[in-house]
């Protein structure tokens, strides 16, 4: 299922069976977007590509328990120290699928 920030963002990423992931770059434009759009962003989870499927790479993901005043920042902050890398990341909204 997909949001409306997926859709507007599906040409900066590549959605694999249901998860939406984007390289570092793009992950932070999309955390940045739900900051000005009040979506709320609850963590992010990273993977590898491996053939035409992903792996999950549970050191590269990390997750709130509840989205805060800082979630975005602390996000954005945690991609910037990957974007030299091969990972891809699905950002984790309260975004409702449409």
């Amino acid at each position: 299922m997909t949001t409306q920030t997926e859709r507007k963002f599906m040409d900066k990423g590549i959605e694999i069976g249901s998860v939406f992931v984007m390289k570092p770059s793009d992950a932070i434009g999309f955390v940045e977007h739900c900051e000005e759009s009040g979506i709320a962003v609850y963590g992010v989870e990273g993977f590898l590509r491996v053939g035409d499927g992903i792996q999950p790479q549970q050191d590269h993901s990390c997750d709130y328990e509840s989205p805060s005043d800082d979630g975005h920042s602390l996000t954005i902050t945690f991609l910037k120290a990957r974007e030299k890398t091969d990972l891809w990341f699905e950002v984790v909204t309260d975004e409702p699928p449409e």
